[in-house]
């Protein structure tokens, strides 16, 4: 017995020791599989964001990475981020409301994402094309669909928030037990959202505020103190010129308590410590821009902006947030607006399930926090009931969405490749990367036209390089011939510097003083030749190797290599166009013989200062030898206006000359067979480029009389043998006078009155074009001598007054224009020009927070629209001009919605609103008040947003689901993409994020 027990005994031991082990081995091939699905999870994540990076590193480049024609660091074959079958990859940002039936009734309203994300050709279907899924109240996905849903094409929940926005996607990976693994995956831009570490103005909207100050929506702005303090707009000048006030809402926007100290709406800039918590100021917008937005990645210690922690939580799911408070949560910055916990403002909760509660469905109120009317107090949102509720949903529209802290793009080298196609493959072999560095500012980087390009420094000389070449590219891939190109390059560059510099008598010296670069002073002309670009070219590769890079060789003058030459002949000099008066009035008495008895000349000064004729000359351009005109160094022209211009007469010696007001007497001048046998009648000024100023012998023709006109004058009416007065008049406003081909023969035979109106307004209509040549002779200390919008750029002339051997004056390129995009930048007309300029860079080629006009919503490209630009107070309706109601910035925000995709900017002025103020009455004082329907007035919108939005998007979120077998297990995670540093095929965008999204459960 004893025996048998211990056998008994010793079995059940063995049998416990046996089950232990099976149940050892059992628990590790759990864990084991447990470390190989995480492991498959792992890879399957992996997967998904290589794709991505791929998918985004060739929507720069194309997909052919191997092409010629693509240029390796910067080049694109599509510059643009725009929703639709160019980039199927990419997510609308919020789905569009559809509403079948009663407005009145929020219970059958409907909402359509109108593109979701593809990144696989195995769902031909699916991404680039409207997705035809309604949320209606069926559209809830649970955390964890079952096995039956799980197929391609079938609606997921990418990002987590319970709502259908995406479609299951095979990956072409498998299990190791040899199943398929899935993949729901959701993209959107975040340039499409309104960046809270940029965005920094705040003034009031359109709208008639509640003037209450203890409303719930007062809105203080910062027109309530003085435009000195705070002007809330510098012309789109920069990134920081977006208005965040109408995002504010609740005690974040109102005044909860009386006095300054309790301005809620001060939060977000205190957050930030944007602000002189002494003076209980906020730092004007244009200062934050230069000291923080510049330095966005380090701003240095004084200053805390919201970071990738905040994005994190702030693009949690779609409308969703989590348990964690990030800064700009708490209560002390936006709660109300973000995460105000419930009531008014609550964040919506996940609809897992056909919950109600008060009898409204959970996906009812999900909708009322993307529905736009909801947006604010005056969006026309539905107020009533809700089977028998009394409701007011007015003010749910979530501001998560559409909002963030980190938003890239960078302006991009597109148009072309920069050097010339005479270049053999030998020499793109030695000197590309070369050329690249002395004169291109940076990798890929387009060339800013705000840089500085009038002080005496080596690098305001390297900036003029960069022009240079970057003008000469773009002329020469337009079809220049390579000498035209850089003519025409040079024209430009030497209009810009001229336009900027002073004109203050004295030594006022630019970029060229006086010395090596000739003896060129700011208040004559500049010009460039070949010897200077190569003496720029020599000094930049100098300091680029002593100070700079030491791989990019010093070229001396006499040694440039071939391939850098820039194009000019060595007879080449190209003027800049300074100030210049203009022929307004060629007056001529001829006597009962046909003989010419009587010439004067009037001259008009259209400009806000005086100019001097000193050394100045009038040159009557004969067949045989020319006989000049020296004007008295004395001689000035008063200052003047192109509306009431100051007008000078040159006159023969003869008191009988008609005139009133001021002028000169030249003897001898024009008399006889002197006007007859004349070519032309040249008004000239002293070339600066002439070795001896003091007495010039060389010099640049700025206006001309042709012969054709000349004629007219000797062709008197049969008369009795009578005298004659001839007249030859310009029109002398509107510009008209700048138009050598617009003119008014008048004559008239003694006693009758003189046509001539020499000295006093001409009187006369032309009906032919002319164009206003501007010159802004900046201040040299008190103004901000640069080009900062497309508006600065565009009063820059195309053309200039040319000698040697192509005397052509401005006056004559005008009257052969076909219309003013022939003298100055025309955005329709030039648009590629964008592609190797831009008005705003940084060094490091990336932007933040500008607004893509692609794929941002009504809310975001409204707060960027100043309600000054959009004729809010006047009474032209532009959508419906058959109406008079004022516009709202979000009229046109609607506007930009319905005709997408763009291009480029310029693509804006494609709506007809924004060009109305070239066709409006009263609306002639934009720009020069003398002038109407010229390009300035017809993209004043477009300058004042050029620098703000942007056809081309750098930053993006990506919400990944993938699931192992349609049973298996899943992970949910969120990367954000940045690639803003990529500029060549070889390159791969930086994931800034990676985190695993938890079941909120």
């Amino acid at each position: 017995g004893s025996a048998l027990i211990l056998v008994v005994v010793v079995m059940v031991l063995l049998a416990m020791v046996g089950i232990m082990f099976l149940m050892v081995s059992r628990v590790g091939d759990m864990m084991g599989a447990g470390t190989e699905q995480e492991h498959q999870l792992d890879q399957a994540v992996q997967a998904v964001t290589a794709r991505i990076e791929r998918l985004l590193m060739e929507d720069l480049f194309g997909k052919n990475l191997t092409s010629e024609i693509v240029d390796k660091k910067g080049g694109s074959n599509e510059p643009y981020d725009a929703l639709g079958t160019d980039d199927p990859w990419l997510a609308s940002l919020e789905p569009v409301l559809e509403d079948p039936g009663d407005p009145a009734d929020p219970t059958d309203d409907l909402f359509r994402w109108p593109y979701i994300s593809n990144i696989l050709t195995s769902i031909p279907n699916y991404g680039g094309v409207v997705w035809d899924r309604r949320l209606g109240e069926n559209a809830i996905i649970p955390e964890y669909q079952k096995a039956s849903d799980i197929h391609p094409g079938n609606p997921a929940d990418a990002d987590g928030d319970g709502v259908a926005d995406s479609v299951w996607m095979p990956l072409p990976n498998q299990t190791a037990g040899g199943e398929q693994i899935y993949a729901a995956v959701r993209i959107i831009d975040n340039c499409a959202m309104l960046n809270l570490n940029t965005a920094y103005t705040f003034y009031q909207d359109s709208r008639t505020p509640d003037t209450n100050p203890s409303s719930f929506f007062n809105r203080p702005c910062y027109l309530n103190r003085t435009a000195t303090q705070f002007p809330y707009t510098r012309a789109g000048r920069y990134l920081s010129e977006v208005n965040a006030l109408p995002f504010l809402r609740g005690a974040d926007l109102w005044f909860r308590d009386p006095g300054p100290l309790d301005r809620r709406w001060y939060n977000l800039m205190k957050a930030k410590r944007a602000y002189d918590f002494t003076n209980d100021l906020p730092m004007r917008p244009f200062e934050y821009d230069e000291t923080i937005i510049e330095n966005i990645e380090n701003p240095g210690s004084n200053y805390s902006l919201f970071d990738i922690n905040d994005e994190l939580e702030i693009r949690n799911r779609f409308l969703l947030t989590s348990l964690a408070e990030a800064r700009f949560e708490s209560v002390a910055v936006a709660n109300y607006t973000f995460d105000a916990g419930g009531g008014l403002y609550g964040v919506k909760r996940i609809p897992y399930a056909d919950n109600n509660e008060g009898g409204i469905p959970e996906l009812a109120r999900w909708k009322w926090h993307m529905d736009p009317r909801n947006f604010d107090h005056t969006s026309g949102a539905f107020e009533g009931s809700w089977k028998g509720q009394n409701l007011d949903n007015r003010f749910y529209y979530d501001r998560r969405h559409v909002c963030t802290f980190y938003s890239f793009d960078r302006n991009l080298r597109w148009g072309g490749d920069p050097v010339p196609a005479s270049w053999t493959a030998e020499e793109r072999e030695q000197y590309l990367e070369i050329y690249k560095k002395i004169f291109m500012p940076g990798e890929g980087h387009a060339v800013s036209v705000r840089a500085d390009i009038l002080s005496n420094t080596p690098q305001a000389r390297r900036n003029i390089l960069h022009l240079l070449y970057a003008f000469r590219a773009y002329f020469y891939n337009q079809g220049a011939a390579l000498r035209e190109a850089a003519r025409r390059s040079a024209q430009l560059v030497a209009n810009m510097i001229d336009y900027l510099d002073d004109s203050e008598p004295g030594a006022q010296t630019g970029p060229f003083a006086p010395g090596l670069y000739g003896a060129q002073y700011n208040q004559k002309p500049t010009y460039i030749t070949r010897q200077i670009i190569n003496r720029m070219i020599a000094e930049t590769t100098a300091y680029l190797y002593n100070s700079v890079d030491s791989s990019v060789p010093f070229y001396p003058e006499s040694a440039i290599p071939a391939a850098f030459e820039f194009g000019l002949d060595s007879k080449d000099v190209v003027y800049g166009f300074e100030r210049q008066p203009f022929i307004s009035e060629l007056y001529v008495l001829r006597d009962n013989n046909n003989n010419t008895v009587e010439v004067a000349l009037e001259l008009l000064n259209p400009y806000d200062s005086e100019i001097s004729l000193a050394n100045w000359r009038i040159l009557f351009n004969r067949i045989r030898a020319s006989t000049p005109f020296t004007i008295p160094s004395t001689t000035v022209i008063r200052a003047g206006s192109s509306v009431t211009p100051s007008r000078l007469v040159i006159q023969s010696n003869n008191s009988s000359v008609p005139v009133t007001g001021t002028s000169v007497t030249l003897t001898g001048f024009g008399l006889n067979t002197l006007l007859a046998d004349a070519n032309s009648i040249d008004l000239q000024r002293p070339d600066p480029s002439d070795p001896n100023p003091a007495s010039p012998t060389m010099f640049i023709t700025v206006d001309r009389i042709p012969k054709s006109q000349i004629l007219l004058m000797l062709t008197d009416n049969p008369a009795d043998g009578q005298p004659t007065i001839h007249s030859l008049k310009r029109q002398d406003t509107g510009w008209k006078f700048t138009n050598a081909g617009a003119f008014v023969h008048q004559q008239a035979v003694p006693p009758a009155a003189s046509p001539a109106r020499l000295g006093t307004a001409n009187e006369i209509t032309v009906n032919q074009p002319g164009w206003q040549m501007p010159v802004a002779d900046f201040h040299p200390i008190s103004e901000d001598r640069r080009f900062f919008t497309l508006g600065d750029f565009q009063k820059v002339l195309f053309i200039g007054n040319q000698g040697g051997n192509d005397p052509n004056t401005v006056t004559t390129a005008v009257a052969e224009a076909a219309d003013e995009g022939d003298i100055r930048f025309d955005i329709v007309k030039n648009p590629e020009l964008l592609g190797y300029i831009c008005f705003l860079n940084r060094e490091n080629g990336s932007l933040p927070g500008r607004i893509n006009i692609n794929t941002a919503p009504k809310y975001v490209l409204a707060a960027a629209i100043p309600s000054i630009l959009t004729h809010s107070s006047g009474t032209v309706n532009l959508i419906d001009p058959d109406t008079s109601t004022p516009q709202i910035v979000e009229e046109y925000a609607d506007l930009i919605i319905k005709n997408r995709p763009y291009r480029n900017i310029g693509d804006l002025l494609k709506i007809s609103a924004f060009k109305e103020y070239a066709e409006m009455d009263g609306l002639d004082m934009i720009g020069d008040q003398s002038i109407k329907g010229d390009i300035e007035e017809r993209d004043l919108i477009l300058s004042h947003l050029s620098n703000i939005f942007t056809t081309r998007s750098d930053a993006f979120t990506a919400y990944i689901l993938v699931r192992l077998g349609p049973s298996g297990p899943q992970r949910r995670v969120m990367a954000i993409f940045d690639r803003s540093q990529v500029w060549g095929p070889e390159d791969r965008p930086r994931i800034v994020a990676l985190k695993t999204v938890p079941n909120p459960r």
